[in-house]
């Protein structure tokens, strides 16, 4: 049950907006959509990759540690280029984009914040004073506070998004 529930919280920050326009609106909007979400699938490759080393750690044993510090490191290396590369986006002149754009920069504020969480789960994990019931303890914690940050930002980049492809005339594809 445990090793269900921190991967769903850990997954909610990926899992948000895999989504892509057909180009049915102007080619600017679809661009721009299409652009944050590949940043968006990159976030979600380096949080699957995460929340697998994850499942390996939680066994308890020490030696399944530095694979998941890595795959955290790596996760902010990834977050902090997609945070870079939206910060620089151009953005097209409907406020609906702008508001997906600034719905889309909480959204990696949030990451952030999840990101950081990870980090304190590694320490957890990694921490040879706590025995394994300890430390599972602590990352149900922690992946509660996961899935309930991450349900909530998620669902206010998809309703930015709806607003911004309606705008737009764009269809979004799931």
């Amino acid at each position: 049950m445990l090793r269900r529930l921190v991967l769903a919280a850990l997954l909610t920050l990926s899992g948000g907006l895999l989504l892509a326009c057909g180009a049915l609106g102007s080619t600017e909007a679809v661009t721009f959509n299409n652009k944050i979400v590949n940043a968006n699938k990159r976030l979600e490759q380096a949080d699957k990759t995460f929340a697998d080393r994850l499942k390996v750690a939680l066994d308890g044993n020490p030696a399944n540690v530095p694979p998941l510090k890595q795959a955290h490191e790596d996760m902010k290396q990834t977050l902090a280029s997609v945070k870079a590369e939206v910060d620089g986006m151009k953005v097209p002149s409907k406020q609906s984009a702008r508001d997906f754009h600034a719905a889309e920069l909480r959204y990696l504020a949030s990451a952030e914040r999840i990101v950081a969480d990870y980090g304190e789960i590694v320490r957890i994990l990694d921490d040879r004073t706590l025995n394994v019931f300890a430390k599972q303890t602590q990352v149900q914690a922690i992946a509660a506070r996961v899935t309930a940050t991450a349900k909530s930002d998620t669902a206010g980049l998809e309703n930015a998004q709806a607003a911004f492809a309606k705008d737009y005339n764009i269809r979004i594809i799931k």
